[in-house]
């Protein structure tokens, strides 16, 4: 699986030209949205129900989930927004659970998007010079 770039990029620039409705402790409440659910609206994901639903659905991959936090793709089949996002992000579960991390500000955002488009992490893994690891 590679990392979409493009996808990464766009809900990257739709954060940063809304700031204001970046919320990343919630998955979407009225108009905010976590980068997840920035990404499974600017990816084509329809949500099944209002974000307050708290029905639950399921069992999908295995787990029962509340309705306002899942999400129908193109084809059909239905997804936790997360799980959606994961895919069409192209990222690995860890990847994900570090970019999708509630405690992310929209800096740490900026900088994990840059780092996944150009190493396929969430961290920088360049490697450092000499300099570069013992400067203050």
């Amino acid at each position: 699986m590679s990392v979409n770039e493009e996808l990464l990029r766009s809900v990257m620039g739709h954060i940063e030209t809304w700031p204001n409705l970046l919320d990343m402790s919630t998955w979407r409440c009225g108009t905010t949205r976590c980068f997840a659910g920035w990404t499974a609206d600017l990816a084509g994901a329809e949500w099944i129900a209002d974000s307050l639903d708290q029905t639950q659905v399921g069992p999908i991959d295995g787990e029962m989930w509340f309705a306002g936090s899942v999400v129908r793709s193109a084809s059909g089949e239905l997804f936790h927004v997360s799980e959606f996002a994961r895919r069409e992000l192209g990222l690995t579960a860890e990847a994900a659970d570090t970019l999708f991390d509630a405690s992310n500000t929209l800096k740490d955002l900026r900088e994990m998007v840059e780092n996944l488009c150009d190493f396929g992490t969430t961290y920088d893994a360049a490697p450092k010079t000499q300099v570069e690891v013992t400067a203050p």
